[in-house]
């Protein structure tokens, strides 16, 4: 069994992203031309204070929300697969609250899609024990 997991099969809006800084500011500019203004894309989209958000998104000091990067996408006619392949930063934010969330440490040049097969599962397993499989049975699961 070979299954391969994308980056739109992830749940968009805990997972955010950066896209590496040349497609990056493709992709902006792309969508800044289609209003000539940040604030009016920014209506568009769902984003407050776009004015200020959006640039500082473009400039790559923080991580997007996917949700609103397969926003842009579709408005721009952005292929999902040209998304997938330059991103250099995911991370997911676990608990969602009105100003963010909490997040774990992010994933840089991730290598996406991820091939789904034994090994994946391997590697789960010796992630979820803590890179340990205790051979005596006083240790470990019972």
């Amino acid at each position: 069994m070979k299954r391969k997991l994308h980056l739109w099969d992830l749940p968009e809006k805990q997972i955010y992203l950066k896209l590496d800084p040349i497609f990056s500011n493709l992709f902006f500019e792309k969508a800044y031309s289609k209003f000539n203004s940040w604030r009016v894309l920014g209506e568009h989209i769902g984003v407050k204070r776009a004015d200020t958000t959006i640039p500082h998104w473009r400039s790559g000091k923080t991580c997007y929300p996917l949700v609103i990067v397969w926003k842009i996408a579709r408005l721009c006619n952005i292929s999902k697969y040209d998304i997938e392949t330059h991103v250099v930063e995911i991370k997911c934010k676990t608990y969602l609250a009105k100003r963010g969330g909490n997040s774990g440490r992010s994933i840089y040049y991730p290598r996406l899609p991820v091939i789904i097969d034994e090994s994946f599962f391997a590697l789960i397993g010796h992630i979820s024990g803590d890179g340990c499989i205790p051979t005596r049975r006083d240790k470990g699961i019972k």
